[in-house]
Parts: structure tokens; C-alpha cells; sequence
């Protein structure tokens, strides 16, 4: 038999339980790749180009303790006691440092990207997708946009891979030029960043915000690709790199629309949070204005804070003296891992647990239906056998399949069951707090994090599949 175009309801693609906010710091892009730099060794970095060593305004023993945010922010705002000649000269500085900042930061994406994708890393983006989180981000590296860029995250109601332009609701946009088709909305989690981004270019004052423009992702992880001077003077003519400082009084970065528009949005998210989550962000003195965003936002908001980065106490400390009581903020116990990769193995045990709770108050005409691993658009694979041990649901996958056709057909296979597993049989596996594991025939476990039903009109069955959506890759 073969099976006509199938189908997604959205039932199980909804917002998850309470609103998950987490604010990225450079800590998490360390914890991605030894590549990338931290603050003030990005800085460091940027002294061996374009001769800004030797500039007496930069301090003579390069920066260290957080020193570079504080001195780029004095660079890129205007200063009351410095004649206007001084103040252009620390512009020009500052442009100079922007531009030392995304060549040096493009070459440790380039590593990053070279050496893979670590496996936390996929897992945190597809939680993330599952829970619609808001991640507020400040690195200028775009890691994040890689890693779904790899075609990571299935979009049910599309049937179509997540463009990546998506998690920044499509902003800023293309330049003018050739005709670039533009993705459909996706439903996924939004990523803001504060602070731009190593893809996103500007004319330097554009305070209306038309100039700023996005250019192509810099490859993915496993295939990455250099950006060059020749690309970016054909696709964006007269345009620099849009960094933004950590300023302590905003400077005009902060007056055209888009970034004040992201900002806007950030502080909704934060309003609106359940949960905020801090991770690798040492909240630095020099931005205030975010410090003050934070203290405004949740000032009458019940959300707690959590904070994950091996200096916990300090930023802790630096909490409290915004004013945050001490039963708001908790520090996050990785135990022997590092921090930000033991807690996305705590958030995706978490969604697994919320799974299974989301699938006993399925419909009715669901509980008969087998379950379909989906990892994406050319990877599915049918659950032919169940076990449970120690509060964890064991689902054993068959081979994966590259088309949903082949995997949904009916069995013909004798060294295989020919009747497979349904939802109710699970169910009956299952009891309180337990999750849900899949097993592949390469022998790995993920966590399965999502759930929705899949309909086909011929193939086994009434044609009414769970389709769940696993941790990892295939």
C-alpha cells in the first residue's frame, strides 16, 4: 500500500508548561567551544590587528577582570569632560575595535564550526524549541543560529525544516539585492540579541535602523565558511559589522528602532517569565542598562532566578545588591559536569518527564495509535517494542527510515513484529514521575522531549501516529 501526503496536528507543538527566559552570556558560547573568548580575551585578541596596540588610549598591560567592556563602553559614548575632537577620535577607536572584534571572533566560529557540534548543545536547541523558550543573548557569535541551521529542528504545521532566520523573527533583514525567498513563520523559540550579532552589518549612526541588514550565516557546524571582504563589499556596500557595546548610558546604537524593538521584546519575555535562567553572564557593572531592564522587569514578578556558571556566587552577590531577595536566586549544582551542559541534561529530563503527562491527556482516538520517532525531515523510524526499569520508558526504535512513507508502512518484515506497540500500552508502563527514552538501533538513548499525532491516509493501522520527538540526532 502507499500512504498520500501526511499530515501534523499541532496538539502536542504548544508552549509547554510555564515560560522559560534564559540570558546568555559569553560563558555559554566557552561552554560550546574552547574557541570562543571570553570578554576580555576577545579584547586581548583584537590588539594584534590594525596596529591598536600601540594606541595610548589602550591600557598598557592589555585587559583583564572584566576591564574591556568598561573601556569599550567609555570609547563608544561621548564623555562630558573630552572636547568634541577627542570624543571623534574615541569613535573612530571604536570603530576600529569593531572591526578587530568580528574578524577575531569570525575565526574562532570558523573553529568552532570546524571542530562539530558538541551533543548538548543540539539537545538545548531542540528543548528549547519544544519549550518556545526566549533566550536574550549578548555574543556576538552566532552559534545558536549554526546549530538549527543544520536542518536540527522539524517544523510540524510547515513539514518543513526551521529556517534559522527565524529565531530573530526574521530581522533584521536582507539587503536589497537578488531575490532571496523568505522562510514561512515558524512556531519555535525566539532568540534576542542585545548586543548584535557577528552577521548583522550597519552604516555607523544610522539612527532610523534602515542600514542594518543581515548576510548569510558564516556555515554550519561541520561546514563552515569563511566570510570575505569580496562577499561583504558585493552584498552589503559601506556597511561594518553591528557591535554593540555594553554601554553604561546608551549610546546611538540604542536609538534606531530595531535594536530598541528587541530590547522592548526581551523585556516582555522577562515580565511574563516563570522561570529565568542565567547562564555563563557575570551581569558586568559596565551594563546598567540591562542591570536596571532586569531590576524593572522582575521587580514584581514571582519568576526565580537560577544561575548557572561555575562564579555562582558572585553573581549572586551582584543580584543582591540590585535589590533581589535571597529566596529569588539559586545557584544550579552541576555536581562533577560542567555547568551548562548538566543543566541542559536537567531541562531535557524535565521536558521528558512533561511528555508523558502531555500524552495521558491525549484524545481518545490517540491512544490507539503505534509511535513514530521523528528526528527530522529525512529521519524516521517506528517503535516496535517497549520496557520500562527504574521510572524510565524504554521505546526500541527500528532502523531509520529517510521518508515518513516507509516508516508508517505496514509490516511485511517476519524477523520484525508485525503488530507494534500503541500509546495505551505505554501508558500502562508508565508510572508517576517516570520519562521517556529511545532506544536506536546504533544502541544510543535520547530523552524524547515532544509529542504530536501524525496522520496518514493508508500505511498500518487506521493511520493515526504519535509521532515523538527525540533529544539527539540520528
Amino acid at each position: 500500500m502507499q500512504e498520500s501526503e501526511s499530515q501534523a496536528a499541532a496538539s502536542g507543538e504548544k508552549p509547554r508548561g510555564g515560560r522559560d527566559v534564559l540570558i546568555l552570556g559569553a560563558g555559554f558560547s566557552r561552554a560550546v567551544s574552547d574557541r570562543l573568548p571570553l570578554v576580555d580575551e576577545l579584547g586581548n585578541s583584537c590588539l594584534d590587528m590594525d596596529g591598536l596596540r600601540s594606541d595610548r588610549r589602550v591600557p598598557a598591560g592589555g585587559f583583564s577582570g572584566g576591564s574591556f567592556e568598561t573601556w569599550l563602553s567609555r570609547l563608544a559614548d561621548e564623555q562630558p569632560y573630552l572636547s568634541v575632537q577627542e570624543n571623534l577620535e574615541n569613535q573612530a577607536l571604536f570603530e576600529r575595535f569593531s572591526a578587530a572584534i568580528a574578524e577575531a571572533l569570525g575565526r574562532s566560529v570558523h573553529d568552532a564550526l570546524t571542530d562539530g557540534c558538541p551533543a548538548w548543545l543540539s539537545e538545548f536547541v531542540r528543548v528549547a524549541h519544544q519549550a518556545r523558550a526566549t533566550l536574550i543573548t549578548f555574543n556576538y557569535d552566532p552559534l545558536i543560529e549554526c546549530t538549527v541551521g543544520t536542518g536540527l529542528l522539524y517544523d510540524w504545521g510547515l513539514r518543513e525544516p526551521v529556517f534559522w532566520a527565524e529565531l530573530t523573527g526574521d530581522v533584521p533583514s536582507w539587503p536589497p539585492g537578488p531575490a532571496i525567498l523568505a522562510a514561512e513563520p515558524a512556531d519555535t523559540f525566539r532568540l534576542l540579541k542585545l548586543h548584535g550579532s557577528l552577521n548583522w552589518y550597519w552604516t555607523p549612526g544610522d539612527a532610523s535602523g534602515v542600514s542594518i541588514a543581515r548576510r548569510n550565516l558564516p556555515g554550519v557546524f561541520g561546514a563552515p565558511e569563511r566570510y570575505t571582504e569580496d562577499q561583504r563589499r558585493r552584498v552589503l556596500p559601506g556597511r561594518v559589522p553591528f557591535v554593540v557595546p555594553p554601554s553604561a548610558v546608551k549610546s546611538p546604537y540604542y536609538r534606531n528602532p530595531l535594536i530598541r524593538e528587541i530590547w522592548q521584546q526581551a523585556a516582555d519575555s522577562l515580565r511574563t517569565a516563570d522561570r529565568v535562567f542565567v547562564l555563563g553572564y557575570s551581569l558586568p557593572p559596565a551594563d546598567l542598562t540591562f542591570a536596571g531592564m532586569l531590576t524593572d522587569t522582575l521587580r514584581d514578578s514571582p519568576a526565580t532566578l537560577t544561575i548557572v556558571d561555575p562564579s555562582a556566587p558572585a553573581v549572586t552577590e551582584r543580584l543582591a545588591s540590585l535589590g533581589f531577595p535571597d529566596n529569588r536566586v539559586q545557584a544550579f549544582d552541576p555536581g562533577a559536569e560542567p555547568p551548562v551542559a548538566a543543566f541542559t541534561a536537567r531541562w531535557r529530563d524535565e521536558a521528558s518527564a512533561a511528555v508523558l503527562d502531555q500524552l495521558r491527556g491525549s484524545e481518545p482516538d490517540t491512544m490507539d495509535g503505534p509511535l513514530l520517532v521523528v528526528w527530522g525531515q529525512q529521519a524516521f523510524a517506528p517503535v516496535v517494542s517497549a520496557s520500562e526499569t527504574g521510572g524510565v520508558v524504554t521505546l526500541t526504535a527500528d532502523t531509520v527510515s529517510p521518508s515518513h512513507q516507509a516508516a508508517t508502512r505496514p509490516r511485511d518484515d517476519y524477523s520484525l513484529p508485525l503488530v507494534l506497540p500503541v500509546l495505551r500500552e505505554i501508558l500502562q508502563r508508565a508510572g508517576p514521575g517516570s520519562r521517556l527514552e529511545v532506544l536506536a538501533t546504533d544502541g544510543r538513548r535520547q530523552a524524547i522531549i515532544g509529542w504530536t499525532t501524525s496522520h496518514t491516509q493508508l500505511g498500518y493501522g487506521r493511520g493515526v501516529w504519535n509521532a515523538l520527538t527525540p533529544s539527539g540526532t540520528p
